[in-house]
């Protein structure tokens, strides 16, 4: 039997991406987005904080329009690969990158006091 793995919460770490540009077009202002994968062990919860990524609001929650082809969650919970895939990133290699330039500017791991 799995067991439930308690998501990391810091509230630090979720400033830290609030004040980073959107990855995708670089406005300054973004939401915290919450990425979730198979087998990051969530079962079906809120991804950990260490799992964020800076999105804009058009980028986050917005519907598409012809500039903005569509939003993460706009697009559904299914369709990460195709979201992420129309603006060629990969978010795993930026959960990594964000998480070791929060570990370098605090001094600290994302989920540590």
């Amino acid at each position: 039997m799995l067991q439930k793995v308690k998501p990391i919460r810091d509230k630090a770490y979720l400033d830290f991406i609030r004040n980073l540009p959107c990855i995708i077009c670089g406005h300054v202002g973004s939401e915290a987005h919450h990425e979730a994968t198979m087998g990051n062990g969530t079962m079906g919860g809120k991804p950990g904080d260490d799992r964020t990524l800076p999105l804009c609001y058009r980028h986050h929650a917005f519907g598409g329009t012809a500039r903005y082809p569509g939003s993460r969650h706009g697009m559904g919970k299914l369709a990460g690969r195709s979201f992420w895939g129309l603006y060629d990133i990969d978010p795993e290699a930026w959960i990594i990158r964000l998480n070791s330039a929060f570990q370098k500017s605090m001094g600290r791991a994302v989920g540590q006091k």
